[in-house]
């Protein structure tokens, strides 16, 4: 018997706290009720305008990415044609060279036979 004392005098301590805790709730709002509101419209705001600079902030990324993308593309054709350019004047040098050598050694076999 003295278990079930002790089992609704926990039972009613329980039912008289949650009395107090909802009292303390509705004291809460009533108090702090107009600053909540206030702190949840500044935080829906604050929200808000991180959004939009975290898409404008994706979006300049996107642009220079695109654009360093660009101009990696245009330095690629810029150096691969130099390539090109060079190679061609290292092949006419080249050429040109052979052709200079062999009048050398044709005027040198004509002295040599002179």
């Amino acid at each position: 018997m003295a278990q079930k004392d002790n089992s609704t005098s926990n039972a009613a301590a329980n039912a008289a706290a949650a009395g107090l805790f909802g009292d303390m709730s509705m004291l809460r709002e009533i108090i702090m009720g107009p600053k909540v509101v206030e702190y949840n419209d500044r935080f829906n705001e604050t929200d808000a305008l991180i959004k939009k600079n975290e898409e404008a902030t994706q979006q300049n990324f996107d642009k220079m990415t695109h654009d360093m993308n660009a101009r990696f593309d245009k330095l690629e054709q810029l150096l691969l044609q130099k390539v090109q350019d060079l190679e061609h004047q290292i092949k006419e040098m080249s050429h040109t060279d052979r052709s200079k050598m062999a009048n050398l050694l044709v005027e040198l076999s004509q002295k040599l036979k002179d």
